[in-house]
């Protein structure tokens, strides 16, 4: 699929890479909607809701997608997080463009909606705090993607509903750096992410840096840099 063709750019079209085909979506922090729009336009969904916390994005979201919302598919909702949510049969959730802590705090909502089974996200700056509030509510990433928009590395992820997986022992590795083995291109792109990663939390003041995030990085980089 050439998501270019539907006013994707790379960022947003990993991430509708990864929702399946005809999953009903609720896209939340949609801002003007154009993952969701995307998608129904495509055919690869035929219902989706997009909801934000603040006006202005969905006024213009509407004037951009009011054949969507004329038709039925598209349904536009304003709130914070999940709250949205009435009687809606939607069962996955995307979230991107927000801080991880804001992405950590709506995954916590998801066990009061047992109709969302799977999660496709693009974390911001501490992937390893949303891999960790996904295990807890019991969701495990199955896939895992890293794509490049301008200068910025991004790391997108899917993760579907497994119940008893919170009770499974994770590493700090497997946090920060997740458990897939990149190859090929998504290697080059992962060592990049690392190098971006590292470079950002150096930079944090000492008093609130992980150091243990920046060691596992450092170390992460440096095994890169072997295999060159």
């Amino acid at each position: 699929m050439l998501w270019k063709d539907f006013g994707l750019g790379p960022r947003l079209a990993i991430l509708a890479e990864l929702i399946e085909s005809q999953a009903r979506l609720i896209d939340v922090a949609t801002d003007h909607a154009n993952l969701p729009a995307a998608l129904l336009r495509s055919g690869k969904l035929s219902y989706a809701i997009a909801s934000d916390v603040a006006e202005k994005p969905l006024r213009a979201a509407r004037q951009l997608h009011q054949g969507l919302l004329d038709e039925g598919k598209l349904l536009l909702r304003q709130g914070d997080g999940l709250a949205v949510l009435e009687q809606e049969p939607v069962n996955t959730l995307s979230v991107a463009g927000v801080g991880d802590l804001t992405m950590v705090r709506i995954l916590k909502q998801l066990p009061k909606y047992p109709q969302l089974q799977a999660a496709v996200l693009q974390p911001n700056s501490a992937p390893d705090l949303v891999r960790r509030a996904l295990r807890r509510v019991d969701f495990e990433i199955d896939r895992e993607l890293l794509t490049v928009e301008g200068q910025r590395c991004f790391i997108s992820l899917r993760a579907v509903y497994r119940k008893g997986i919170s009770q499974r022992a994770f590493s700090r590795e497997e946090e920060v750096l997740g458990s897939f083995a990149h190859q090929g291109v998504q290697a080059q792109r992962f060592r990049a992410w690392i190098e971006a990663q590292l470079q950002h939390h150096q930079k944090q003041p000492p008093a609130i840096r992980d150091q243990e995030r920046v060691r596992i990085l450092g170390t992460a980089l440096d095994r890169y840099r072997s295999l060159s």
